[in-house]
């Protein structure tokens, strides 16, 4: 994924899980970069 998309997933599972989302977003802060991964169907 790029790093737009990367963003765009991040700010889809913000909106969708809400204020867990952003707990747990605060409390991994410092633990190094954030990884995505995508599966797309053959």
């Amino acid at each position: 994924m790029s790093e737009e998309e990367n963003r765009k997933a991040i700010e889809m599972r913000d909106e969708k899980y809400g204020f867990m989302a952003k707990i747990a977003k605060f409390f991994s802060k410092g633990k190094g970069k954030l990884v995505a991964f995508s599966i797309k169907p053959d």
